[in-house]
């Protein structure tokens, strides 16, 4: 781990060492690509969608987003770490790219080293939510309700891989209880099975559930959050529900391919903070389901690093396939 955790560390000190002739007053000369490794509708898609409309206003450029879904988001990712290091290709990531290597064989690119940080810029917290009708009042009573029955706790996700299959894993972790995942293409069609009640539970972003909590449809039954969300702060995080140390942080970043110039770089993350820490950004985000946070390269590597750790544990306890 102790290597791992220098690589990226050490890409981002070779990127922004390369300055590659390219001045930062020079950037952008044509249009940006901002790749989502999801399909279009999801979370990723949303937030990379209102980033890039400021990104063209802040840059005075055409910014394109462009969905690569597939293979756990490895299509997009190992598309984007090809690309040529000019700041003309970029990706909307998450901090589960810190395990892609844990939970995919023969990954084309080394996770820790494809990729020069730019920025965090987005939190979107996930919630266990369960059919509207469901006859419990909170996640104990339904743990209590689902012991003895020797059947597993059905959950669906987005897809094998997604940062919600994720925390549901470390749910079941935590729990010690069985849990059974249930794969979608999306979580457009997890969010509408689990709502009309083919399947009891699904793990969302809180931005494709929050109205639906609201109106009734969806009961929440936690939020894998170590604080209560600004976005609503009624719901409770996983702790208060009974289960500690299930908190699953879904942070969006935005990466460049590793050897971006130095200039691009800065130019990326000065502009992005402004954006970012804006007042403007606030009720954009909070819209869809998410909360601004601005990272710097270094807390986006510090992030890497600790996520990496962490699920290191959980994935080697659970024995968890992704294939």
């Amino acid at each position: 781990m102790t290597q791992r955790m220098h690589a990226m560390a050490l890409t981002f000190a070779i990127g922004l060492g390369l300055a590659g002739g390219v001045a930062a007053q020079e950037y952008p000369s044509q249009p940006i690509k901002l790749v989502v490794p999801y399909s279009a509708g999801g979370g990723t898609d949303g937030v990379a969608r209102i980033l890039a409309k400021e990104l063209r206003e802040a840059l005075d450029q055409t910014v394109i987003v462009e969905n690569k879904p597939g293979a756990g988001a490895t299509i997009g990712h190992d598309y984007v770490a090809r690309a040529k290091p000019d700041g003309y290709t970029l990706i909307v990531s998450a901090n589960t790219l810190a395990v892609f290597d844990l939970m995919y064989k023969n990954l084309p690119f080394d996770p820790a080293k494809a990729f020069t940080p730019i920025a965090d810029i987005a939190n979107s917290p996930m919630v266990l939510a369960g059919h509207g009708k469901l006859p419990y009042g909170n996640l104990q009573e339904v743990l209590q309700a689902n012991r003895g029955k020797g059947k597993p706790l059905y959950y669906g996700t987005a897809g094998v891989g997604t940062p919600m299959h994720l925390a549901g894993e470390l749910l079941a972790f935590r729990t010690g209880e069985r849990f059974e995942h249930v794969p979608y293409k999306g979580s457009g069609p997890a969010l509408a099975d689990v709502i009309a009640g083919h399947i009891p539970f699904g793990v969302f972003g809180l931005s494709s559930t929050l109205n639906h909590i609201r109106d009734g449809n969806l009961k929440a039954f936690g939020v894998f959050e170590s604080e209560r969300t600004s976005l609503d702060p009624e719901l409770a995080t996983m702790a208060e529900a009974g289960v500690p140390d299930a908190a699953a942080p879904l942070i969006y970043t935005v990466l460049a391919p590793a050897g971006t110039p130095e200039p691009v770089v800065r130019k990326l993350t000065s502009v992005l903070k402004t954006i970012i820490t804006g007042e403007a950004i606030k009720p954009l985000f909070a819209a869809q389901g998410f909360v601004p946070q601005y990272g710097t390269p270094e807390q986006v590597t510090r992030t890497f690093n600790a996520e990496a750790a962490r699920w290191k544990h959980v994935l080697e306890a659970t024995k968890v396939s992704f294939q």
